[in-house]
C-alpha cells in the first residue's frame, strides 16, 4: 500500500512485478511499444529508460549485469543472438510478422549499461522474450534452437545464485 507521498510501504504487485523494498517511490509502468518497425530488415528495441521513468540500480540488477550476462556473452553459442535478426540478410521473410518483440543479448546488455530496468524481473522478462522468439520462429531441431535450449539452461543454473531480495545499491561501473 503507498502512503501519502505515493511511496511503497508494503510488498506491492505491479504489472507482475514484486517489489519488497520500502521507502522508494513506485515505479512508472513500462511502456513498450505493441510493435516497433523493422529498419533495412532490422528492429533495434530502446535501450535508454524515457525520461518520465526512474532509473535504479539493484543487488540482482548487478548480480545479472556482472556474472549472468557475462557468463551468456562470452559463451560460443551466443553469437547469433548478441545482435537482433536481421531477416533480409538471413532470409527470413516472415520473421517481424511472426516475431512481434525482437530481442537479444545486445540489447539486454546495453539495458543494463543504461539502468534501463526497474528490476531483476523486467530484466528476466527480456531474457524470456529472447528464447521465447527463438522457439516461436525456428523449428525445434534447428541448430538455433539446440543452442539456445543450451544458453537457457545456463541462465537457470545461474539465477540459482541470484540474490533472494532485490535492494538498491550504489551505482559502481562495472571493472
Amino acid at each position: 500500500m503507498n502512503d501519502a507521498r505515493g511511496f511503497l510501504s508494503i510488498e506491492r504487485r505491479t504489472h507482475g512485478l514484486n517489489y519488497f523494498e520500502y521507502d522508494l517511490p513506485a515505479p512508472v509502468p513500462r511502456q513498450d511499444p505493441i510493435s516497433l518497425t523493422p529498419v533495412n530488415g532490422v528492429v533495434r528495441p530502446p535501450v535508454s529508460a524515457p525520461s518520465y521513468r526512474p532509473t535504479r540500480n539493484t543487488n540482482k540488477l548487478r548480480h545479472i549485469e556482472l556474472v549472468i550476462k557475462k557468463r551468456l556473452w562470452e559463451h560460443e553459442y551466443s553469437l547469433r543472438l548478441r545482435e537482433p535478426i536481421n531477416a533480409l540478410e538471413m532470409n527470413l521473410p516472415e520473421y517481424h510478422n511472426i516475431v512481434k518483440w525482437p530481442m537479444d543479448l545486445g540489447t539486454i546488455k546495453r539495458r543494463l549499461q543504461n539502468r534501463f530496468y526497474w528490476s531483476a524481473n523486467e530484466c528476466l522478462h527480456d531474457f524470456w522474450w529472447l528464447f521465447t522468439n527463438v522457439y516461436l520462429y525456428f523449428k525445434p531441431r534447428d541448430p538455433f534452437v539446440v543452442t539456445t535450449k543450451a544458453l537457457e539452461r545456463i541462465l537457470m543454473q545461474e539465477l540459482q545464485s541470484i540474490p533472494r531480495h532485490e535492494i538498491d545499491v550504489r551505482f559502481e561501473p562495472e571493472p
